[in-house]
């Protein structure tokens, strides 16, 4: 996906990104399977800590990567794009890039008030960042 990001094949972009979002989400099912042992029970369905953090920043990068490519395909696909962010953020509530890129978001469409709130918010996460910053 990002090879093409670079080469402005946005749509094309996204159908990776979304694409390997399935796929992790597929992952995720069969690691939970493979615990099932004699019987299926709640606890043998459970992912470890470890997985499970791997697999939210996985979900969340790629979140934000669909954000990306939804806003850079123009301003049809801008609801999509902040709903991606608003994904990246249920699942990491505070990470700075996604609260910094649906402040681009909402200052593109005019909601200055909210823009600002999660510019401050995403500053509070990554206070040395200069993009965030200016």
């Amino acid at each position: 996906g990002n090879a093409l990001i670079a080469h402005s094949a946005w749509d094309a972009a996204r159908i990776k990104y979304e694409s390997a979002f399935r796929l992790v989400e597929f992952q995720r099912t069969e690691d939970a399977m493979d615990e099932v042992v004699d019987e299926i029970s709640l606890d043998a369905m459970r992912v470890s800590p470890e997985k499970l953090k791997e697999i939210t920043a996985i979900k969340v990068s790629l979140n934000l990567n669909l954000a990306s490519a939804f806003d850079k395909m123009g301003p049809a696909f801008a609801k999509e794009a902040e709903s991606r962010c608003n994904l990246a953020l249920e699942e990491h509530p505070a990470h700075p890039k996604a609260l910094y890129r649906r402040a681009l978001l909402r200052e593109k469409k005019g909601d200055h008030e909210a823009a600002r709130t999660d510019l401050q918010k995403s500053q509070k996460g990554e206070p040395r960042s200069l993009a965030i910053a200016t």
